[in-house]
């Protein structure tokens, strides 16, 4: 009995020490808790900022840039002058944005001999232009700078249109396949090392104008092989003009 008394004894007191335990064992249970949350809370929150900041890398790289000016403005001078024509029912395009012969006392006369390269007959001559001028421009413009291209862009319409002029007093031209022309040529160009002539301007020279010229004998149409060939040979001797200079002056 006595035994037993003291087993129940002790056994009380050891029931009595772990309720008065549980109050501790729950507080740090609370605080564990608490602190893994504040522990979680900023993992979270540290995952959240990298988040943000490789966000903020990515838009960064990919934010817009306007890396060729004047291809850029080019393309949208000629797209505003479509829709213009397409407003006007090809007035516009008659006064402003096409060339032909016309009287050398009327002003536009010579506004017409640079600006028909901006007029186009309709979306789909635009886009058949604009893809070869929006793909080779910019590889054009990084390597001669955009003064130098605008230069060309002016001196291949100036000759172009002359050229129209002269030879087909009848016949109204607008577009910027000249222009589209000369830049296939020039940036055959661009890996140009040394005086010499790179092959790739020879293949160039005859795949494209090698088949205007076969194309202005054998076909009939309204497209101005002309301009093409025209546009290839500013290209072609802007181009090596260009490079020539450059490789003296080194």
């Amino acid at each position: 009995m006595a035994t037993t008394t003291r087993i129940i004894r002790a056994t009380d007191n050891r029931t009595r020490e772990d309720r008065e335990l549980l109050p501790c064992i729950f507080y740090a249970l609370i605080s564990l808790s608490l602190t893994d949350l504040k522990k979680s809370i900023s993992y979270v929150n540290v995952k959240i900022s990298a988040l943000i900041r490789q966000r903020n890398g990515i838009d960064m790289s990919r934010k817009i840039q306007f890396n060729a000016p004047i291809t850029i403005v080019f393309a949208l001078a000629s797209l505003a002058a479509l829709f213009a024509s397409e407003f006007t029912g090809g007035r516009s395009n008659m006064l402003l944005f096409s060339v032909y012969r016309s009287s050398l006392n009327d002003p536009l006369t010579y506004v017409r001999a640079f600006t028909h390269v901006l007029g186009h007959a309709g979306f789909e001559h635009y886009f058949s232009n604009f893809m070869m001028i929006l793909l080779l421009g910019p590889i054009a413009e990084e390597k001669y700078g955009s003064t130098r291209l605008l230069a060309m862009m002016t001196i291949t319409a100036l000759v172009t249109g002359t050229l129209n002029m002269l030879l087909f007093p009848r016949v109204m031209l607008l577009g910027a396949s000249g222009v589209a022309f000369m830049l296939i040529i020039l940036c055959s160009f661009a890996n140009l090392q040394g005086e010499g002539i790179p092959i790739t301007f020879i293949l160039v020279v005859v795949i494209y104008l090698g088949r205007e010229v076969l194309l202005t004998i054998t076909v009939q149409d309204n497209i101005s092989r002309l301009t093409h060939i025209a546009g290839g040979i500013c290209g072609g001797g802007i181009g090596y003009f260009l490079n020539r200079s450059t490789f003296r002056q080194e």
